[in-house]
């Protein structure tokens, strides 16, 4: 009796908790088993659907998908793929400035479905319109003033969604330029980052030009401000040292400025 009671006690103690383990792990792996099955299908329907709508934004707006890309950022519109035969895509108020430009960004829009040309369903999605673009990116630091030479920036894609400002495409649009501030290692040029380089430049030499019905006289003088052909500017004279308003004329040339 003593024997048989303490083998019971053996197998109580070593089998029937390695039983419970069994137990809760299968119990375990049905309950994973069965989220899968439930969600599963949700997630396949949510990504058909999502497919659907992103096709109908693209065909309504005529989305060029080499330089665009849509995301669907938010959308709790519960619907099977086959409950509908046809789908509308409304701007919502205030979302988009211009309906006939590609949305920038994030937008609000209203998806309404239909089955046999009867509206079943509607509802809100937020989605966002990534932009990209082959820009030009420094490779090399910019200090205010210098010169933009090809050796300080590359041609990269890029993505332009929240520039403010014109991306720099091509050489071209820096000829006769030099940046009006510091830009860093890594950065999309903009058109704002970069102004016309002045006819004249703050220090240097001129040739001052006095110019009447009687005479013409001509000094030389030092530029205290930049300007461009026809900015009036303040010069001193060398000789004189009296500083005196001048209309630019070229980028040597300045003239005593008469009223």
């Amino acid at each position: 009796m003593d024997k048989l009671s303490k083998q019971n006690t053996s197998l109580r103690g070593v089998r029937i908790p390695i039983c419970r383990d069994k137990g809760r792990r299968g119990n375990l792996f049905v309950l994973f088993g069965l989220i899968c099955l439930i969600l599963i299908p949700v997630t396949s329907y949510s990504s058909e659907l999502d497919q659907i709508i992103k096709e109908n934004i693209i065909d309504l707006y005529k989305i060029d998908t080499t330089r665009c890309e849509v995301e669907i950022q938010k959308n709790r519109i519960n619907i099977d793929v086959n409950q509908f035969d046809s789908l509308a895509i409304n701007r919502l108020a205030g979302s988009i400035t211009d309906a006939k430009l590609v949305p920038r960004g994030s937008v609000s829009l209203r998806v309404e479905f239909y089955n046999n040309n009867k509206e079943i369903k509607s509802g809100q999605i937020r989605v966002k319109i990534h932009h990209f673009e082959d820009v030009l990116v420094s490779v090399e630091r910019f200090k205010r003033h210098d010169l933009p030479i090809p050796e300080k920036y590359m041609k990269k894609r890029m993505e332009i969604t929240s520039l403010t400002d014109n991306p720099v495409t091509s050489d071209d649009e820096l000829r006769g330029m030099w940046a009006r501030r510091n830009v860093g290692i890594g950065q999309i040029l903009t058109s704002r980052m970069f102004e016309p380089i002045p006819a004249i430049t703050s220090g240097q030499e001129v040739s001052i030009l006095y110019k009447s019905s009687f005479i013409e006289l001509t000094a030389l003088g030092t530029a205290l401000q930049q300007g461009n052909i026809g900015d009036l500017i303040k010069i001193k004279n060398k000789q004189s040292k009296k500083i005196i308003a001048c209309t630019v004329v070229d980028d040597k040339t300045v003239r005593v400025y008469s009223h």
